[in-house]
């Protein structure tokens, strides 16, 4: 879920414990019709207009979302040009592309609610496979191997104790898998025929084709990258 979707429930729970008036479409259309952009967007200038000095407080909440959202996309390009300069490319050249490439594959989604909800629920995904991933990379090099070596370095001063490697050998792989198969389980019960649909906006037919596209273009682009690098 995004961070704007996960800052409208403390407001929506403190909504309900001071009595505010609860519309049952209301919630039904933003909570679970319309997903984040519906808490954001509707829930939230609904609950603005019950407070004093509403346009003071929802200009404040949307401006913080921004910031929120211009520094995401910050450190998305930062990293994204760094592959780039990597691989050779001068690094004004590098920013332009990122740039250019951002904003062009953003544009659907800005556009369309549709795309937006297909992108929310592909990349969501992705999000807690990456996770799973990364959980498996650190077992696979040994969890105290790898908590001795990059969190409890003589440089560190977190001092990480053994729960940690519990909580990345057992629990995190053991949440992801459970939260993986919910949600794709409950794409198929939502649309039992359609599930396999590589179009449709919320199938695991979707997921499984632009993860398939994506993992083509990372494929090649690190070919690229490799032969960049190859000393002659």
């Amino acid at each position: 879920m995004n961070p704007d979707a996960l800052a409208a429930f403390p407001e929506l729970g403190s909504a309900v414990a001071a009595g505010a008036a609860l519309d049952e479409s209301l919630i039904q259309s933003t909570i679970f019709d319309a997903g984040n952009a519906g808490l954001t967007f509707i829930w939230m200038p609904q609950l603005f207009a019950q407070l004093p000095m509403t346009r003071l407080f929802m200009s404040l909440f949307f401006l913080t979302l921004a910031f929120a959202a211009f520094t995401s996309m910050k450190a998305q390009v930062e990293v994204m040009t760094r592959v780039l300069v990597d691989g050779g490319l001068a690094r004004s050249r590098a920013v332009k592309l990122v740039g250019v490439g951002t904003f062009s594959l953003g544009l659907p989604s800005a556009i369309s609610m549709r795309v937006l909800n297909n992108q929310d629920w592909v990349w969501g995904v992705a999000l807690m496979l990456a996770g799973l991933f990364f959980a498996l990379a650190v077992i696979i090099h040994g969890t105290r191997r790898f908590r001795e070596e990059q969190l409890n370095h003589p440089d560190s001063d977190l001092g990480v104790g053994r729960w940690w490697d519990v909580v990345i050998g057992v629990l995190v792989p053991i949440q992801a898998l459970i939260l993986l198969t919910w949600l794709l389980v409950q794409s198929w019960q939502n649309d039992p025929e359609g599930w396999l649909r590589p179009l449709a906006e919320g199938s695991v037919g979707t997921v499984l084709l632009q993860f398939a596209v994506v993992l083509g273009v990372l494929i090649a682009a690190n070919r690229w990258l490799v032969k960049q690098n190859r000393p002659d």
